[in-house]
């Protein structure tokens, strides 16, 4: 599925591959992301795109020594793509100060090539990854992802605390 690599992604998610080839853009993303972290523990929540926006500022806020994120929840992620994993390069790490990592996917997604993304280094079992099936026919869009139990339910144990 991944053809010639971002080409490929381009046709897919034109905003992904402009997010990626454009620093300009990737900058004035991050910068914006960046302020909306805010500080003190927190969970994330993010679907596609911003799961790769999401991943860039958690190593960047630890970089800057800022508090870190209590969970982190992913669904439709594109870093199922090699050339997503091939740009950010050597940052293919856990990001430091993240408590854990629940991933969501659909088969029929393809903006995540129907599958998981490969543990990042350093992970150490702190990524549980969740297959879904969305009802919606089309499979990446994010009300097709947020009914299920999978995300709910991570996403309450952090708000219960």
């Amino acid at each position: 599925i991944e053809r010639d690599g971002l080409l490929f992604l381009f046709e897919l998610i034109d905003e992904v591959y402009d997010y990626l080839s454009k620093p300009s853009l990737r900058e004035a993303i991050d910068a914006r992301a960046m302020l909306a972290f805010g500080d003190g523990q927190h969970t994330v929540i993010c679907h596609s795109l911003g799961t790769i926006v999401a991943f860039r500022i958690l190593h960047k806020r630890s970089q800057a020594g800022q508090s870190s994120v209590r969970r982190l929840i992913t669904f439709g992620s594109p870093l199922s793509f090699s050339v997503v994993r091939a740009i950010l390069g050597a940052q293919w790490t856990y990001p430091p100060g993240l408590g854990d990592w629940y991933n969501v996917y659909d088969p029929r997604d393809p903006v995540c090539m129907g599958t998981a993304f490969p543990m990042p280094t350093g992970a150490g079992g702190k990524v549980r990854h969740a297959t879904v099936q969305n009802s919606s026919f089309l499979y990446h869009q994010h009300p097709g992802y947020l009914d299920k139990v999978e995300i709910v339910g991570p996403l309450m144990a952090a708000i219960d605390g």
